[in-house]
């Protein structure tokens, strides 16, 4: 069972992932040209990729923030940090490129690398804690003094944005983030693209994952539960019935204390980046176990008889048992035909 984040997990996450790295790569080895050559490369990226996240900072999480053009994320983004970062497009209220946040005392170690690695060029240092709304907000859900240390929080593209390089920005940082935050609302939380796109194909990142149900100051709180409901029940459809769903309104602040103390969690367990990788590898994994059998093929009497004619047709058996049997009737035939037909028997060619 997939486990939402949860802290305690350090070494068993990182022990898992070494094993499965080292399984995963055996079974390459070991298929060889018995795999499909794009799904080979495809896990071989994942590797790579995740060869990379690990010798950059392991003292950061990154955390994306992902969700549809008028969700609200860039806004719970701002109410995060607790000041306006980011800003939304002029004509649609569309994010256009990739924001970070980073709560870190020391935030210029060790993030700029893994911010390069990103590719991402809007960089914000965050005091800790959070600004001054969300310092009135925490109160009992204050997160311990420095366990957002390393808090590395990316404003993403809208995936549904009109704008095919958005689109594309927005998965290529899905593809390297630790944490991800599926932000929607109530007019989109049952929108296809989201869940048959991004959450259906999110089934192995279930321990990395958090969806939001954002503006419900919208609704009415019977409405709300309602929505959260059936949400829920999406989610289980999807295979994420173990994902944490969080109510917020970035506009009043509703629910943004208890997700910053999510996310705080999160980084303080320091293992967010291991369970995710665990979760590429284990992707990687089923994907090419659809071309591994589970036992060696068994066959009965019937098909091992099938197999061997076709073997002795392949070989040219029945050719030579013809040849051998045309033969011996010329043989029988010279020693007890007619004389003029022996003789002209000899004229024929031998069928051997």
């Amino acid at each position: 069972m997939n486990r939402p984040l949860r802290v305690g997990h350090r070494a068993e996450a990182g022990d898992v992932l070494r094993a499965a790295v080292t399984e995963l790569t055996a079974a390459i080895d070991e298929g060889g040209d018995h795999l499909p050559d794009t799904e080979v490369i495809a896990v071989e990226k994942v590797l790579k990729r995740a060869a990379e996240r690990l010798s950059l900072s392991g003292r950061h999480t990154v955390v994306a923030l992902a969700g549809a053009t008028g969700s609200g994320k860039s806004t719970l983004f701002n109410a995060l940090v607790g000041q306006e970062v980011a800003r939304s497009g002029h004509l649609r209220p569309t994010t256009t490129r990739p924001a970070a946040a980073l709560w870190d005392a020391e935030w210029a170690s060790g993030a700029d690398d893994l911010l390069d690695w990103l590719r991402i060029r809007d960089r914000h240092h965050v005091a800790l804690g959070g600004g001054p709304a969300l310092d009135d907000l925490l109160e009992r859900d204050r997160p311990a003094p420095g366990s957002t240390d390393g808090l590395v929080l990316v404003d993403l593209p809208d995936i549904d944005s009109t704008r095919v390089t958005h689109r594309a920005e927005a998965d290529r940082i899905l593809s390297m983030a630790d944490v991800f935050v599926w932000v929607t609302d109530p007019q989109k939380y049952a929108d296809a693209r989201l869940h048959e796109d991004y959450l259906r194909r999110a089934v192995q990142h279930a321990e990395v994952t958090i969806v939001v149900l954002n503006q419900i100051d919208r609704l009415t709180p019977l409405q709300a539960q309602e929505c959260l409901a059936d949400l829920r029940g999406l989610l289980r459809l999807d295979g994420l019935g173990t994902v944490d769903v969080l109510a917020c309104s970035a506009t009043t602040g509703a629910g943004v204390a208890q997700l910053f103390a999510a996310l705080s969690r999160a980084v303080a367990a320091a293992e967010a980046t291991r369970l995710r990788l665990l979760g590429d590898v284990r992707a990687g994994a089923a994907q090419l176990r659809s071309h591994v059998a589970d036992t060696e093929a068994q066959l009965g009497d019937k098909a091992d008889a099938t197999i061997i004619d076709a073997l002795a047709d392949s070989a040219g058996v029945p050719v030579v048992l013809a040849s051998v049997a045309a033969d011996h009737r010329r043989r029988a035939a010279g020693a007890t035909g007619w004389p003029f037909t022996r003789w002209a028997r000899r004229l024929r060619p031998d069928p051997l």
